[in-house]
């Protein structure tokens, strides 16, 4: 398959736009020795741009910025002339197609990708994410350490860094989303949402002094709908956890 993919559609207050390609692969038989039964068993890859949309306080995401931008002199850039023909067909999915857009996407063909920030309303997004589909977690869990975060709060950052990106989607529709960001700088910044709360943690001093000195009222936000949605600061153990459960995944 191919095209624009909506990831974790149970998810409220929080999206996640994908577009690329998705591939499926068929093994051999398995039976199930307490049940009985046998199924075939099969792979689900999925290669796409990821843009996430969550809400959280301008000044964290400045700060965060303000980490990558200041450790250019360490980054690694993301190679757009690697697979033109990719990035020009999941920027159209992406985005609305305007003059601006286009200009954007004609950009690539000089090895750039400069996204105008008033189209660009992703919190964060993502290069060509490799994410395979876990049957045990039921969850695409990214495969690599590396990935490109294109920009942060609609800044172009165009920086290949460490960072590990899951999508849980159970059929309970108990829906979450796991993002977990290191800047060349060594600062991680870790994301997790859940039934109306988002946890983060950073080892980013001034990240965690601004986070936490924020007010209740500032911390949980009531929407339209009448639910709410709660910014809540969590250990670092969390975060930890988070990597222990994606090298799991990934072992097996």
């Amino acid at each position: 398959m191919e095209g624009k993919f909506s990831l974790g559609s149970a998810l409220k207050n929080v999206s996640v736009d994908a577009a690329g390609y998705v591939k499926t692969t068929f093994g051999e038989m398995v039976t199930d020795s307490v049940l009985g039964t046998a199924a075939m068993k099969s792979n689900l890859e999925m290669e796409a741009m990821m843009g996430l949309k969550f809400t959280i306080p301008s000044d964290l995401l400045k700060i965060i910025v303000s980490d990558f931008k200041s450790s250019t002199f360490d980054a690694t850039p993301i190679v757009y002339a690697k697979d033109m023909p990719f990035y020009r067909k999941v920027i159209r999915q992406l985005f609305p197609v305007n003059e601006e857009i286009q200009s954007a996407i004609d950009g690539i063909s000089l090895g750039t990708l400069v996204l105008p920030q008033k189209h660009n309303k992703y919190t964060m997004l993502f290069d060509r994410v490799p994410l395979n589909w876990d049957a045990d977690y039921q969850s695409f869990v990214s495969t690599k350490s590396k990935i490109g975060l294109v920009s942060v709060d609609g800044e172009m950052l165009n920086t290949v860094i460490n960072a590990y990106i899951e999508v849980k989607m159970p059929t309970n529709d108990d829906d979450r989303l796991y993002v977990y960001i290191k800047s060349p700088s060594q600062m991680y910044y870790f994301f997790g949402y859940k039934q109306g709360i988002l946890n983060l943690v950073s080892n980013n001093t001034r990240f965690m002094e601004q986070l936490l000195k924020m007010k209740d009222k500032d911390k949980i936000i009531k929407l339209p709908d009448g639910e709410t949605y709660e910014i809540q600061p969590v250990e670092e153990s969390t975060a930890s956890a988070f990597l222990n459960r994606i090298e799991a995944v990934k072992k097996d």
